[in-house]
């Protein structure tokens, strides 16, 4: 299997293996998980500290990944001092940023890129499913830790199920059958997790904000 990033294994299950479009999510998940992923993985590098829901810089050195790199220079830069305050910077890119991972994944030879053209004048791509073995690979992986508590989680599967859990894409690897049976197991692990939580709380405040617009709107 190619290693992957938090943030590279996230977006892959977020693409339609097939169409190589984004599967339909909740109104700005992927963008909060996808920076929620990036300061997952420098925490797990030592590039950044996350306490309760400060967050400080402790190493600018690069780790020669575009996504993280950026995403690193941008926060100390802008000197954001808390979880929430980081999540909502990163997300502010949300599509420099899925370009940036995106890449990335095409580069790792995971994806490949089609160009697409719509009436002969609109061009667009999109990036269907290159190596199924990889995302296979991650799919087996996170349904095997959720489904038995006596597989030891690592830091980076936490995170990952935390996140796969804000995003609602359990469905990937679990029957309905099994969603039920493992719910508490998942949101056991989501509510426990500092990353997980907080873009949990900033898509809760999002989706409040959307329905008063709407109550407001009349729509």
């Amino acid at each position: 299997m190619v290693p992957l990033t938090l943030a590279e294994q996230l977006l892959l299950l977020a693409l339609d293996e097939e169409t190589g479009k984004l599967r339909p999510l909740p109104d700005r998940a992927l963008d909060y998980a996808l920076a929620g992923a990036v300061l997952a993985d420098l925490a797990r590098v030592g590039r950044i500290v996350v306490t309760r829901d400060s967050l400080e810089v402790v190493d600018p050195n690069p780790v020669n990944s575009a996504p993280e790199d950026l995403g690193l220079l941008d926060l100390e830069q802008a000197n954001v001092t808390s979880l929430r305050g980081a999540l909502t910077h990163l997300a502010g890119d949300a599509h420099g940023l899925r370009k940036r991972v995106t890449e990335n994944l095409v580069e790792k030879g995971v994806l490949r890129e089609e160009d697409k053209e719509f009436l002969w004048v609109f061009h667009y791509s999109r990036y269907p499913l290159a190596d199924p073995a990889t995302e296979d690979a991650v799919k087996q992986r996170i349904r095997n830790r959720v489904r038995s508590d006596e597989i030891p989680l690592s830091d980076s599967d936490h995170v990952l199920i935390s996140l796969v859990h804000a995003c609602q894409l359990e469905h990937l690897f679990l029957s309905e059958d099994e969603q039920s049976a493992c719910r508490k197991r998942i949101e056991s692990i989501a509510s426990s997790d500092r990353i997980g939580m907080a873009v949990a709380d900033c898509l809760e405040e999002i989706q409040k904000a959307i329905m008063e617009i709407r109550t407001y709107s009349g729509m």
